[in-house]
């Protein structure tokens, strides 16, 4: 592998030259990429859905004019001052609730100091050491795209804190362009554990929240504009080993950016490893030309974000019914707003447990917009059909096939269309159930004899194949019991 790759030092580590690693990452074997274990944690940011900013009144238009939506606070002028807005406060109470979290009683705010063009305050307000919601957790489906095997994985929140957005800077030929519309808009940021093991589950991960935040109508979660970003912390090891030095790859907007920046990072990592070099601890950004994570700055010398306390702001106190205050926001009357029915994982156990699906079926009919609720109501559909008796059972399965592919027409339509209609005529179900004793006489002796089961299954699906899955099994095990248990002159 040396020979091949070329050894740099840089700060006294061995690194791979960026020029050769693409071609690198191609050849790493299977064989080689399963001797290592990747450790994936997630940190999400998501604006929230407030009409004004965290802590001014502000305008929070996505399509606003260039810097039309911003208070003097907003810009940073000194001597302004932060205004809470209650309203963020619930809704952030709402999300931890529903992510399984306990909300703290008591929280306070800090500064986070640095400085950025499109943050003119020079600190950001964010909650370091005491935020609003800790110890969550998530469940969801993690869904393989390559063999669609899918199974459930749960990861551990470690805390969602509440903090204000940054403006947004471009560059135009040799001019920096600062537009703070969206400074100061509120944001959750979610923490998670280091449990997630590839790129799949990470992705998996994103999906369920954002199910769950759009139920909750706590973010809109457009990707496409920003509203939620996504930060993976990414390192590998060998089995058993301690864990290895991070790499973070910040602001991936799009489930695919997602997928692609971690399995391209799990690889760069395994390589710079297998070639005798050492991983950097650095922060990475995904550049979609390339298809690459690429450097953006280091981390060796761990920046002095010099947290202090936010002077001018006092901490949350919240209550609950246990000890009511009425001056104070009620935790348990936020969480009596929450409809568990609309909730994601009710709505997955419902699927699940109601209508004998597997869980790559469950993940596709909640990822697609409005198919569950589609589903759900062409299944009730589909069972009135059955109780009518209108269809057989096996025509009910291929009728929900159908919905899984996309259909478009209405159940009836495609019924009709297909001649689906149950077939209940005893004539000609009997006279299918003598032309198969015809053609397959010695398993219909065997039953008529012995009553094995398995021999009456097969006299059931060559009925079944005789009329296209048009007729209830029961009726076709009527006939068979009449003709071959109860009447032996059928064999003369």
């Amino acid at each position: 592998m040396q020979s091949i790759v070329a050894i740099s030092r840089l700060n006294g580590h061995k690194i791979l030259n960026c020029r050769h690693l693409s071609s690198v990452t191609t050849m790493l074997s299977p064989q080689v990429i399963s001797q290592y274990e990747s450790v994936i944690g997630l940190e999400v940011h998501s604006q929230m859905t407030c009409k004004s900013k965290l802590f001014s009144s502000s305008g929070t238009s996505y399509m606003g004019f260039p810097n039309s939506q911003v208070s003097y606070f907003d810009c940073g002028l000194p001597g302004t001052l932060p205004v809470l807005n209650t309203k963020c406060v619930e809704s952030i109470i709402k999300t931890g609730l529903a992510l399984n979290c306990q909300i703290s009683k008591k929280s306070t705010f800090d500064r986070k100091h640095y400085f950025y063009a499109d943050m003119p305050s020079g600190y950001q307000i964010t909650q370091q050491r005491e935020p609003l919601a800790i110890n969550g957790f998530i469940e969801f489906i993690v869904f393989n795209t390559k063999d669609k095997e899918s199974y459930l994985k749960r990861s551990e929140l470690k805390q969602i804190q509440l903090e204000q957005d940054s403006g947004k800077s471009l560059q135009d030929n040799n001019r920096a362009l600062v537009d703070l519309n969206r400074a100061g808009i509120a944001l959750m940021e979610f923490v998670f554990e280091p449990d997630l093991r590839n790129a799949n589950e990470a992705v998996s991960l994103i999906r369920e929240l954002i199910l769950i935040l759009k139920s909750l109508d706590t973010c809109s979660c457009k990707m496409e504009e920003g509203v939620l970003r996504v930060d993976a912390n990414i390192s590998v090891r060998k089995p058993h080993q301690s864990l290895g030095i991070r790499t973070e790859v910040k602001n991936l907007n799009s489930f695919r950016f997602i997928h692609s920046a971690i399995e391209y990072e799990i690889n760069r990592q395994i390589a710079i490893i297998e070639s005798g070099g050492q991983v950097v601890n650095e922060t990475r950004m995904y550049d979609m030309k390339l298809k690459e994570t690429v450097p953006m700055r280091d981390k060796e010398v761990v920046q002095d974000y010099r947290f202090m306390p936010e002077p001018n702001l006092p901490s949350i106190l919240l209550t609950d019914d246990n000890e009511l205050n009425n001056n104070l926001i009620n935790i348990s009357d936020i969480k009596r707003q929450i409809n568990v029915k609309q909730m994601p994982n009710h709505l997955r156990n419902y699927l699940l447990n109601n209508y004998s699906l597997n869980l790559s079926q469950v993940y596709i009919l909640m990822n697609e917009s409005g198919m569950a609720n589609t589903f759900t109501t062409i299944a009730k559909y589909i069972i009135d059909l059955l109780i009518n008796e209108s269809i057989s059972s096996r025509i009910a399965n291929q009728l929900l096939n159908q919905y899984f592919q996309n259909e478009k027409r209405s159940p009836n339509e495609v019924i009709t269309q297909n001649n689906w209609t149950l077939i209940t005529d005893d004539n000609i179900i009997k006279e299918k159930c003598l032309l198969t004793i015809e053609t397959l006489p010695k398993i219909a002796r065997k039953y008529a004899n012995k009553g094995v089961r398995r021999h009456k299954s097969l006299l059931i699906e060559n009925v079944m194949n005789l009329l296209d899955n048009r007729v209830n099994e029961c009726d076709i095990w009527k006939h068979y019991d009449q003709l071959l248990r109860n009447n032996t002159n059928v064999f003369k």
